[in-house]
């Protein structure tokens, strides 16, 4: 038997020894035919060398791709868009310097709002202690205007239960219906005046007419036929007017009145009295003694006329009250 021989190489003799793979460069491509034994070229993305290599079943390698079955493709950019690409199930995250920011904010809003309701509260008790407790702001004086015949004591007197109370709480309204109370006053009012005083403004009752009393002497009485004053002598420029105030009234009053003004001078001038018995029954007494019915204060001019022309008939009485119906009565 022969000795048995050693095992031979499978590669021919003077055949190269296949290089060991290298590790691509990064961003480098390889390209080859994919097959058994097959051989390709590969080259890089960028760089201009070019290198021959033979390739198994496929292409192997990290991130390269082969042409053929494998497809073509680019380590490098596989490698980046894998990095880029976000994970589809990672919650957002928060930035931690954001998240403080946030509560700092809430926190000084809360604060905020704590600090401006407790400065309006504090303004609220100021407020009502200046108006309800402050000493500056009580009532130390009444002062009166507008007053003839009232005594202005009269009304400080009146207004003394307000006398160091609040002015807040001082109450004009019921000081102005005592002093209206005064017989001689029209009208008031009454007005806080800060820091410390209530003002209190008069119209007191003028009187526009002297009404003969029946014991004696005159009241002297306004348009409402209200007294003003009791004089012995009737005051200068001020008419008698003998008019019946428990039954004719402020009416009857009026309508005396209003017919001396509407009288012409040439007949003003033969009055001598004059008075009323109601609104409608205003009567003359001329300087001849002559009595003169003369009705409401309603066409006085006309009224007038018809007098001047009946008085060429002397008579006791002329009747004008309707005047396109005089009457004269008795005779001279």
């Amino acid at each position: 038997m022969s000795a048995s021989r050693p095992p031979t190489s499978p590669r021919a003799k003077g055949a190269r020894p296949a290089a060991a793979p290298r590790r691509p460069q990064p961003g480098a491509v390889r390209t080859g035919s994919a097959g058994a034994g097959g051989s390709g070229s590969a080259s890089t993305g960028k760089g201009t060398s070019t290198r021959k290599g033979t390739s198994g079943n496929g292409t192997t390698g990290n991130g390269t791709t082969g042409k053929g079955a494998s497809g073509k493709g680019t380590g490098g950019e596989a490698r980046s868009a894998t990095s880029a690409a976000p994970d589809a199930g990672s919650a957002p995250r928060v930035s931690t310097t954001s998240a403080q920011r946030f509560a700092r904010r809430v926190v000084w809003r809360r604060r905020k709002r704590i600090l401006l309701g407790s400065l309006a509260l504090a303004v609220a008790a100021g407020l009502v202690w200046l108006v309800l407790g402050s000493p500056w702001l009580r009532v130390r004086d009444v002062r009166v205007s507008g007053t003839v015949r009232v005594d202005p004591q009269q009304i400080r007197a009146l207004a003394r239960a307000d006398l160091g109370r609040p002015m807040a709480l001082a109450d004009p309204q019921r000081l102005a219906q005592d002093v209206a109370g005064i017989h001689v006053v029209k009208h008031v009012r009454v007005d806080r005046s800060y820091p410390d005083t209530l003002t209190v403004v008069v119209l007191e009752r003028s009187p526009v007419a002297a009404v003969p009393s029946s014991g004696g002497g005159y009241s002297l009485v306004d348009a409402e036929g209200v007294l003003v004053e009791s004089a012995r002598a009737v005051p200068t420029g001020l008419p008698v007017m003998q008019v019946d105030l428990v039954h004719g009234g402020a009416p009857a009053l009026r309508a005396a009145l209003a017919v001396r003004a509407s009288l012409p001078g040439t007949l003003s001038s033969q009055v001598r009295a004059m008075g009323a018995d109601g609104a409608d029954a205003v009567w003359l007494v001329l300087k001849d003694r002559s009595r003169v019915l003369w009705g409401g204060p309603e066409d006085a001019a006309l009224k007038a006329a018809v007098l001047t022309a009946l008085q060429g008939q002397k008579a006791k009485e002329y009747d004008v009250s309707a005047p396109n119906a005089p009457a004269i009565r008795g005779s001279h």
